[in-house]
């Protein structure tokens, strides 16, 4: 019977300290500057005119210092690696929840240039209990990690993005983080034995855009779609973004900025996507000259 006890009084002193600790957790990663957990501080807002979201692209095309630097404008950028429209839109959301409405938005649309099917909601696991939308999207997609983390909340703490909000927090005060190294060599001659291709268009996510877009500009916000520069070696292999950009401006009923034929030294690029920080600074220069006064 002892023994029973003593068990049964390690369960409950395991499952009530877990809860202590993820809600100590979860204290340190609201008061990260990380750009993710930013957007649910309610004691230090970002408060910004202009906004930027997008992916990976979007990290790297738009640097808010040199912005904030040269212009009289509060940018920031949400922007993050693979992040695709309907989870753009859940931070969006947050952000507005929690921020002045801002002036601007650039949207850098190659996030939805992709053939993935399922919305990986689940990978923003870490904020669930801070967001409606994003929760009920991790139950309708991926009910084990939604049931496992509502029994046991340190589980939402077992992720990459954990680690990236603490490791990221100083650089992202600033909004330091961006690519600072230029292409390889090696890598140009690779993109030059590259075939031809034609870029995935994703119908679901560009609909998402659309209604994101729609509840952007109900604010009365102006919005701004634009393709980032490809390297000048990848660009002519892409056979059909004419028609993708075509499609796009029919259904969203806004002309796309394409500045992927922007920059034409290589070595502005840190690979064939993607460019540096010197690329990103004639990005941002050219698209701050499109805010309207």
């Amino acid at each position: 019977m002892k023994f029973l006890k003593n068990i049964t009084l390690l369960i409950i002193i395991f499952y009530l300290g877990q809860w202590i600790i993820a809600k100590g957790l979860d204290r340190l990663i609201t008061h990260s500057s990380f750009r993710l957990s930013k957007v649910f501080s309610k004691d230090n807002p970002i408060n910004a005119d202009i906004l930027c979201l997008g992916n990976s692209r979007g990290v790297n095309s738009f640097f808010s210092p040199h912005i904030n630097n040269s212009n009289p404008y509060r940018a920031y950028n949400l922007s993050y690696n693979g992040m695709r429209m309907p989870t753009i839109a859940i931070f969006t959301e947050q952000y507005l929840k929690h921020n002045k409405v801002p002036k601007t938005v650039f949207i850098e649309i190659s996030n939805i240039f992709n053939q993935a099917q399922n919305i990986e909601y689940s990978k923003y696991n870490l904020y669930a209990n801070k967001s409606a939308s994003l929760n009920i999207g991790i139950k309708n997609t991926d009910v084990n990690t939604y049931a496992i983390s509502a029994i046991f909340p340190l589980f939402r703490f077992n992720s990459e993005l954990f680690y990236r909000s603490l490791y990221y927090n100083d650089d992202d005060r600033e909004q330091q983080w961006i690519n600072r190294y230029s292409i390889s060599k090696e890598l140009e001659i690779e993109i030059d034995k590259l075939p031809n291709e034609n870029f995935p268009l994703n119908l679901s996510d560009l609909k998402n855009l659309k209604e994101l877009q729609a509840e952007l500009i109900n604010l009365d916000i102006q919005v701004i779609l634009f393709i980032a520069p490809i390297h000048p070696q990848y660009l002519p292999k892409i056979e059909n973004l004419e028609i993708l950009k075509s499609k796009i401006e029919s259904i969203t009923g806004t002309k796309v900025i394409d500045l992927s034929n922007l920059i034409s030294k290589s070595e502005y690029f840190a690979d064939k996507i993607h460019t540096n920080i010197k690329g990103a600074e004639i990005i941002s220069d050219t698209l701050i000259n499109l805010v309207k006064d």
